[in-house]
């Protein structure tokens, strides 16, 4: 990897970005949060054995990420949100419950 650190360096920054933003923001939320699980799985593993290092600490960050992808989160209050209304998907829970109320 080190010779090639400025060809991968962008791109682990740019996932980590994304994977940052796409919650925040609601778009494309279960990209960002495949992405995540896979970053947090990489940590898990090579600090695994470590010493001083406690391997459960990334355990709750990797269901968090799972979540995410699992969930249809942004789907009610998210960019996602959107453009599911813009291509005429079926609603979430949250969104039928905001049509409702309103």
């Amino acid at each position: 990897m080190l010779p090639h650190f400025y060809l991968f360096a962008p791109i682990v920054y740019a996932a980590g970005v994304q994977t940052a933003v796409s919650p925040i923001l609601g778009c494309f939320a279960r990209f960002g949060g495949a992405i995540g699980a896979l970053q947090i799985a990489n940590l898990w593993l090579e600090l695994y054995s470590a010493p001083g290092e406690w391997p459960w600490t990334y355990f709750f960050p990797l269901l968090l990420m799972l979540n995410f992808v699992l969930r249809h989160y942004g789907r009610s209050l998210g960019l996602d949100a959107i453009t599911m209304a813009c291509l005429g998907q079926r609603r979430t829970f949250g969104r039928a419950i905001l049509v409702e109320a309103a």
